[in-house]
């Protein structure tokens, strides 16, 4: 890996890509290394958190593609860790809510999360939680920026 003086300019945005599919890749592999079968853990919290929660709020709320998030979805329901129930304020659309099959899982990656996460704040000196807000603050910014280009 060249050193950060010699390493070329990617730019902010693929350098964040870079890193959600580094961090990705390393939960994926200390979850496989304790035994437990990788899923959309990311996407199953997402819906812990929110959930109930109907696909159009859930798409919003993770900015993936509509069909990308339905596959996801439709995974997370068969595997049993996502119920899709009728909405009751509107019979014809449905909710997403973790099942209790869900949470046992959500029980044992979450302090894997948090070990990797701890880990990652203690090289950061305590600053992960700036970090934090910095991503939510460059969230916020591109998705009301209302198109896929930062105009003023």
């Amino acid at each position: 890996m060249p050193s950060p003086q010699s390493r070329p300019e990617l730019g902010a945005c693929i350098e964040l890509a870079i890193t959600n599919a580094t961090v990705s890749n390393a939960v994926d592999r200390e979850v496989v290394r304790r035994g437990i079968s990788v899923t959309q853990a990311g996407l199953l919290r997402i819906i812990d958190v929110y959930g109930p929660i109907t696909p159009s709020e859930l798409e919003r709320r993770t900015a993936l593609p509509a069909s990308t998030l339905r596959d996801r979805v439709s995974l997370l329901v068969r595997s049993h860790y996502v119920g899709r129930t009728r909405s009751r304020t509107d019979g014809r659309s449905y909710v997403l809510d973790v099942t209790e099959i869900g949470r046992k899982y959500m029980d044992q990656v979450i302090p894997l999360v948090e070990e990797i996460e701890t880990r990652i704040d203690r090289e950061l000196g305590g600053k992960l939680a700036e970090f934090r807000d910095m991503m939510t603050r460059i969230r916020t910014l591109v998705a009301e920026s209302g198109s896929d280009e930062l105009e003023r």
